[in-house]
């Protein structure tokens, strides 16, 4: 068994779960993927974090932790959370039960993630390298830059 997939595993009912797929995210989250209760296509999502280097037990995702992420993005840039929000929204919408497990692994390979999410991460991408660029100490420190 991979590392990871034994490290996302737990107990329940007296029954070793182990993950679907298993996915390190950063260095900072791993996050797993499990047979969900609901039908046998459904999935549940779980994750460890780092904090300060021992990893924190594995966890669901709360909502709350969601709510409140969102009311403060939306204080600091209201435009691009509500552009995050439709993202959000707009996935849901066209989100379609699997109907086998063939579809379900088809999802869940990385490759279809980052094929089906391509757009986005490019978008992403562009910001962060932007965003970098500002924060360099060439584009700070230049002679067209002037402190006010």
């Amino acid at each position: 068994m991979e590392y990871l997939e034994k490290f996302m595993s737990f107990n329940k009912d007296g029954k070793k779960v182990l993950p679907l797929k298993v996915f390190e995210i950063n260095g900072g989250f791993i996050v797993g993927v499990y047979q969900g209760l609901i039908s046998k296509y459904d999935i549940l999502i779980k994750y460890r974090q780092n904090v300060r280097d021992p990893w924190t037990r594995i966890r669901t995702p709360k909502h709350i932790h969601w709510t409140a992420d969102i009311l403060i993005k939306l204080y600091a840039d209201r435009e691009k959370t509500q552009e995050f929000l439709d993202f959000l929204i707009n996935v849901w919408n066209q989100t379609k039960p699997f109907k086998n497990n063939e579809e379900r692994e088809k999802f869940l390979s990385i490759e279809n993630l980052l094929y089906v999410n391509q757009k986005e991460i490019c978008r992403l991408a562009q910001i962060k390298n932007f965003l970098n660029f500002l924060l360099s100490a060439d584009y700070l420190f230049s002679s067209s830059f002037e402190i006010i």
